[in-house]
């Protein structure tokens, strides 16, 4: 038999090699991925040049199918809080198909420091801007990262953070099981003192955000204020929680009291702490422009009130001595109360006798639901403030003096002498100290004077009193030159001498 020819044809068979090997890191399994590849993600992201401060790997199911991480840089944005800037830095992704990085919604303005991927399955590839703005799917992917950020911040503060994978975390957990017992203690109190510094680090760089969150969140506000710290009284060098506060309150005590100022220093020195100072209660020392906003939303904390003790509301306890002492002080100061509210006017709200203070003469207080000096020196800072709504808002002070002070005693004497005598009216000088009590009593509460040039020339004139003899202090009078006794009265003669043949001259 005879063999088939057969032919021979070429035949191309194309074979596809898959480039991209390497799995989205955000479809992987939280436990699988390493702190290096973290940090390598990390950078290529935001194009930041160290490594991140805390990562948040979750996968969600149930009403919402979506993956995500989430990252919170070592260091916060300089430009955090400007109106141009992108107020997201969150890319949102559908089926690891990139769709936008500027869904606002996505992500509340207080954590617009959070950097990240977020990949859902729930949204078609084709949406467009107005279907995000309106989808349930992006409001509950909003509450879910919102959620999850908490979560990790909470980690943070409790020391319960952990990165790695779980290969790598139990490793570090036979370790320690091998090691010897000081050893163990060495590497256990290292990775507390990092914890710490994980801590302090994030709530130095983004302490302004969670009282922002505070004061635009209601559903957190409860979480976020446990994460504040403030210093107190009682607590000079180190941050305290309002836990804490709690803890060391008073058996008596009912009301977390806080004082709010320019700085640290401005706060740890007012006049207002010395009755507090002197029962034994602890004040928080608010020096944030910030905490002005929050605290007025918060109001109250795990049902204790937040009282800020430079307004009227101020109540503490008083003993029965101390309510006889009231009803005698009422009695002997009434008529320098009255001559202070008619030479003040319509500068002050009120004059009334106060008991928060020890030492100092007298202190201005603000309404309770009123700005403090705090808040009126930051809205006089505003470049385009209302000003009717300011002067409505500021209202006016109420100067509450001190009856225990020498000053205010050496008031009342001069006072009483005064009607002893039987003069008609008050002498200019008695007006003069009142009013100068006054106004410094305006610079020690924080308040601004409004003619700072009179102010200060009544202050030189009372130091001029004070040092310096002979000396008229309306109209210094010229400097001469000491002459002795002897030479005087020589002098003298001549000039009678002199006189008397001018006389005769005429």
């Amino acid at each position: 038999e005879k063999k088939k020819k057969t032919k021979k044809v070429e035949r191309k068979e194309e074979k596809f090699e898959r480039v991209n090997t390497q799995v989205a890191i955000w479809c992987r399994k939280p436990g699988t991925v390493s702190h290096e590849e973290y940090v390598e993600f990390y950078k290529h992201l935001t194009n930041d040049w160290q490594e991140h401060l805390a990562v948040k790997h979750f996968h969600v199911e149930g009403h919402v199918d979506f993956k995500g991480i989430l990252f919170v840089p070592k260091q916060a944005p300089f430009d955090m809080f400007e109106n141009k800037k992108k107020k997201i830095s969150i890319k949102l992704m559908v089926r690891k198909v990139f769709i936008t990085d500027e869904c606002t919604d996505l992500l509340p303005e207080w954590l617009s420091f959070v950097k990240g991927v977020v990949d859902s399955d729930d949204l078609p590839l084709n949406i467009s801007r107005e279907t995000l703005q309106k989808s349930h799917v992006i409001e509950n992917m909003k509450k879910v990262i919102v959620k999850k950020v908490v979560e990790l911040i909470s980690e943070m503060l409790e020391g319960k953070y952990k990165e790695g994978t779980e290969e790598d975390l139990k490793k570090k957990e036979e370790k320690k099981e091998e090691k010897d017992d000081e050893k163990d203690k060495k590497e256990e109190d290292d990775e507390e003192l990092k914890s710490e510094e994980k801590w302090k680090t994030f709530y130095q760089q983004y302490s302004k955000n969670l009282k922002l969150g505070i004061h635009e969140d209601t559903d957190n506000r409860e979480k976020l204020a446990s994460f504040l710290r403030y210093y107190s009284t009682k607590s000079v060098d180190e941050f305290t929680s309002l836990d804490d506060y709690i803890d060391r309150m008073k058996e008596h005590q009912k009301s977390i009291y806080y004082i709010s100022g320019e700085s640290r220093k401005v706060c740890e020195t007012s006049p207002f702490l010395e009755a507090l100072k002197a029962k034994d209660f602890e004040v928080l020392f608010m020096d944030q422009a910030i905490d002005e906003y929050s605290i007025s939303t918060l109001r109250e904390y795990k049902e204790h009130k937040l009282v800020c003790i430079s307004k009227d509301n101020l109540e503490l306890e008083e003993t029965e001595e101390e309510k006889k002492e009231r009803e005698g002080d009422m009695a002997r100061c009434g008529k320098l109360v009255s001559l202070i509210k008619d030479i003040l006017g319509d500068k002050v709200e009120g004059v009334k006798l106060g008991y928060r203070l020890v030492s100092s003469p007298c202190v201005l207080t603000t309404s309770e639901f009123g700005w403090s000096a705090q808040m009126q020196r930051i809205m006089k800072s505003q470049a385009l403030r209302d000003d009717s709504m300011t002067s409505f808002m500021m209202g006016k002070a109420t100067l509450e003096i001190n009856p225990r002070n020498k000053i205010i005693r050496a008031l009342v004497r001069k006072l009483d002498d005064i009607h002893d005598s039987g003069e008609a009216s008050t002498n200019e000088e008695l007006r003069s100290a009142i009013t100068l009590i006054y106004e410094t009593a305006l610079i020690s509460s924080g308040f601004s004077v409004d003619n700072i040039s009179d102010y200060s020339s009544k202050v030189f004139g009372m130091v001029a009193l004070g040092i310096c003899e002979d000396v008229d202090v309306e109209a210094p009078a010229p400097m001469v030159e000491e002459v002795p006794a002897e030479e005087a009265m020589g002098e003298k003669e001549e000039v009678e001498e002199g006189e008397a043949d001018l006389e005769e001259v005429d």
